[in-house]
Formats: structure tokens, sequence, C-alpha cells
């Protein structure tokens, strides 16, 4: 008789053991099946691939001022990329604006020649709200996609080219005169901003200490110390 309960003991377990196999088959196969209907969201540090679309972000987007330079192009050195990657589309801050047409531009520096050579083409976006404050985030689409390129870039807004009053130490945000917002922190350690003065000379100087509101988004483009994301 005690054998006989043992062995029958024996089965129960054997059969709950199988369940349990077969019930983690199911959810296996059913997380499976969710996972390629409603993929998660990733953040942070992404694996780099051809298909790979981020948005590379240096700012905390809390606009602080704006460069006095006149007639510069003012936003980020983006370096630290996978290769090759692409650029499909711009997104920045004002920290002021004369009119409602802003210009903005990209460049690829070449540090043997201690020169730049146009990225893609300067552009104007128009539909911003004159003397902005860093209320505005506009994001547009760059003409010419850039594609399959290599190493570092610049790219940001012009500042205006007159107006004296533009070119005071550190001014303030609002006002009359053209300028990509700055701010004092970010995901990335303070000094991507960079200016770039016309005529060019150089690669670019770098502004201590902020990073320019101004962000890239394409393909291939996760990097270190940038917020990213990819949906």
């Amino acid at each position: 008789m005690r054998e006989m309960r043992a062995a029958a003991a024996a089965v129960v377990v054997l059969a709950l053991v199988s369940q349990g196999s077969e019930a983690a088959k199911t959810d296996r196969h059913r997380s499976t099946r969710r996972g390629l209907r409603n993929p998660p969201s990733v953040q942070g540090k992404v694996a780099s691939g051809p298909n790979v679309l981020g948005t590379i972000q240096y700012d905390n987007d809390i606009p602080d001022h704006k460069d006095p330079s006149l007639g510069a192009m003012v936003g980020n050195r983006f370096a630290g990329l996978v290769d090759p990657h692409g650029l499909t589309m711009v997104t920045f801050r004002l920290a002021g604006a004369f009119g409602t047409i802003v210009t903005v531009s990209g460049y690829d520096p070449n540090t043997t020649a201690m020169t730049v050579m146009p990225l893609f083409p300067f552009f104007a976006v128009a539909g911003m709200m004159q003397s902005t404050a860093g209320t505005m985030l506009i994001q547009v689409n760059l003409p010419t996609p850039v594609a399959g390129h290599n190493g570092s870039f610049i790219a940001g807004v012009f500042n205006s080219s007159a107006y004296s009053t533009c070119a005071t130490s550190q001014p303030p945000l609002g006002g009359s005169c053209d300028a990509v917002a700055l701010t004092m922190g970010g995901t990335a350690v303070p000094g991507h901003a960079v200016r770039l003065q016309f005529p060019i000379a150089g690669t670019g100087v770098n502004i201590p200490n902020v990073n320019a509101i101004f962000r890239a988004s394409g393909s291939n483009l996760p990097v270190e110390l940038m917020e990213f994301s990819v949906k």
C-alpha cells in the first residue's frame, strides 16, 4: 500500500511539472508575439545599425541666454558619432528673433585643413515668434537630407548680423535679435556649443560651459552623453 501511494504521488508531481513546462512555453510564445506587435520603447545607449533612428540632445531644454556674436552661426558640435550616419531633421529653441524667419545650416569640419565645408545648404525656417524668449520649440525637416556621413559635424542658427544692441556680454532671453537659446546644463557635459564666425576661419570656436538647444535627428545617431530614444 505504501509503495502504491508513493507511485501515485510521483505521477501527480510529474503531471504538475509537465503542466508548468507547457505553461511556460505558452507564456514565452505570447510574450514573443506581444513583442513583435508592440516593441518596447528603448532609452539610453542603443546598439548602432543602419536602420536605427535617433536624436542627439545635449541640452536640458531650459533656455538661459544667447551668444552675443554678430553674423555667426551658433549651435552644437556633434561628435563621437557612429559611422556612417544620416541627418534628416533639426530641432531648436530661439532665444530671440528679429522677425518670423531664421536661417539654419550645417557644416562638416576638416581638422587637417582647419576649415569647414557645407554639410547641408543653409535654409530659411518660417513661422517664428518675433522677440521670442525660448518659448517655441521648432522642429523642421532638412530640405536636403544627409546620408552616409562620417565623423563630426556642426549645425545651428545664424545670429543677426547687425544691430549693435545684440552684441552685449551674455545677453538675456528675448529681444529682436536672431539667436539660438543656450543652456547652462544638459544631458551631456556643457561645452558642446560652438560659434562659427563669418568669414569662416578654422573649424569653429567652442563656447565653454554651455550647450545649445539645438538637436540633430537621423539614422544611426545614438551616441554617449546625450538623451536618446527609439520608439
